[in-house]
């Protein structure tokens, strides 16, 4: 699928790669410094620049912890370098661990490091200057040297992001960052949710860096996204990372769920000075002004108000002039202080309808994007809605719900069960619109494959999280 911008192939300045370096990935934008921090080590990227996707570079040493890259015509394994030259016991029966085998210090490997000493040279001289590497067996000699290679592995490979990768990166650096999003999950989703290159769909997400919204815009070619959020500015990481070109970008339309539901229920969505106005307790045609307490008459008697704005009604042709059933009764100082905060004051200025030009606000992009996503699902419905969050979904599921066409999938997914039990048990007993209600858990787990040495792996992460999955039908 076309996921990148421009050129597919070539590698700029300003995109979104993936630096691999053996089983460590790092996604990372290429800006025009173009360094990046690998552990302790600085690597500057500038080889890379214009030169093709999966391209291997490897790490030259340069000054204390900084490399620069040249392109590997040839990569080969340490292991494999060394064990060439190098014989091996029968046995580790007569090697003791005394700790005193390694006649370098950690000051002498650290002084070949910073001298920018090849990795194959420094694990060479740890061998020589080891008193029981030649008694090992070969099994023991090439675990040693794996353990060194990485630590001492000088190859990185520039990949394209995807949307496994990126899951995989979020989901090492933090799980809890991503509701314990694995890849896996992502697949079953999308799997459950029955996309399609043409569909529209509604999708509400939280706590998952747009993982899923990156998933489901990249199976995308003629269809549409709504993505609903708490806010108007949701993280979009995985968004970006993914490099999508500015034709799929226009494929996904961002809203916020008050906002959202709001314009599906025919209600107004107030911006603009209009809703500072109703924030501030305004009618539309008034201004307000800085002032001290002050004492308003009105039917009922008179109280003081501690306020630090005070309403004018725009149209009056002075403070004095009060109309009917308004009248206001203001000091004589208070008239001087606000003649004075008005026409001597640059920080403080009137709030009106209208900006000071004349012309009515901007109508903002948010609001258009809002418009078209509407447009979209109000007529027909989604074809699919889809939840991931934090917060408990029901709510969410009954107001927008109504909008998903019959015989389409209703997807939620939860780090935990029990906030997908209950759902479940409320959906059965309100809904009759909903049937084939089930609750999926994933269990993953991947294997070592060698010759003689096949077994899963020893660690593994106990849940990919839960799903609820459902089907829309007319009651």
């Amino acid at each position: 699928m076309d996921s990148t911008t421009g050129n597919n192939d070539l590698i700029k300045v300003g995109d979104y790669i993936v630096i691999q370096k053996q089983k460590y990935f790092k996604l990372h934008q290429l800006n025009s410094k173009c360094d990046i921090t690998l552990g302790k080590d600085k690597v500057d990227l500038k080889a890379i620049v214009g030169q093709p996707l999966w391209t291997t570079f490897k790490m030259l040493p340069r000054n204390k912890r900084e490399f620069g890259l040249e392109i590997a015509t040839q990569v080969e394994s340490l292991p494999e370098a060394v064990m060439k030259e190098v014989s091996s016991g029968n046995d580790n029966r007569n090697i003791t661990d005394d700790g005193k085998s390694q006649l370098l210090s950690t000051e002498d490997i650290v002084a070949f490091r910073d001298s920018g000493l090849s990795a194959q040279n420094i694990v060479g001289k740890l061998i020589e200057s080891s008193t029981t590497f030649k008694n090992k067996t070969e099994y023991s000699q090439e675990k040693y040297l794996k353990k060194k290679e990485k630590k001492y592995f000088e190859y990185i490979v520039v990949r394209k992001p995807t949307v496994r990768l990126l899951a995989q990166i979020f989901y090492d650096k933090d799980q809890f960052s991503v509701l314990g999003l694995r890849h896996d999950s992502i697949a079953q989703i999308l799997s459950y949710a029955n996309i399609q290159s043409n569909g529209t769909y509604a999708l509400f997400e939280s706590g998952t860096q747009a993982l899923l919204g990156a998933a489901i815009l990249d199976s995308l070619t003629g269809g549409n996204l709504v993505n609903i959020s708490s806010g108007r500015t949701p993280p979009k990481q995985a968004i970006l990372g993914m490099n999508f070109s500015e034709e799929k970008l226009k494929r996904f339309l961002s809203v916020r769920l008050c906002d959202f539901v709001s314009k599906l229920e025919g209600k107004e969505v107030v911006w603009g000075n209009e809703a500072k106005s109703r924030v501030n307790g305004h009618p539309k045609n008034a201004s307000a002004v800085p002032s001290e307490k002050q004492e308003v008459s009105s039917s009922d008697g008179s109280q003081k108000i501690d306020s630090s704005l005070r309403v004018v009604e725009a149209k009056e042709p002075s403070v004095g002039e009060g109309s009917p059933g308004n009248e206001a009764s203001v000091s004589s100082s208070d008239k001087a202080s606000d003649s004075q905060d008005v026409t001597g004051s640059k920080k403080r200025k009137l709030v009106d309808d209208e900006n000071q030009t004349g012309r009515p606000d901007k109508r903002p992009r948010w609001l258009e994007t809002l418009d078209m996503a509407v447009d979209l699902l109000k007529p027909c419905g989604a074809d699919g809605l889809i939840i991931a969050c934090k917060e408990f979904p029901l709510n969410i599921i009954q107001k927008l719900l109504p909008y998903v066409k019959p015989s389409r999938q209703l997807v939620v997914y939860s780090l935990y069960r029990e906030p997908l039990v209950q759902l479940y048990t409320e959906l059965k007993k309100t809904r009759k619109d909903v049937i084939g209600l089930h609750i999926y858990e994933n269990w993953l787990r991947s294997h070592q494959i060698l010759t003689d040495r096949t077994h899963p792996d020893v660690t593994m992460s106990a849940s990919g999280g839960h799903i609820l999955v459902g089907t829309k039908v007319t009651p």
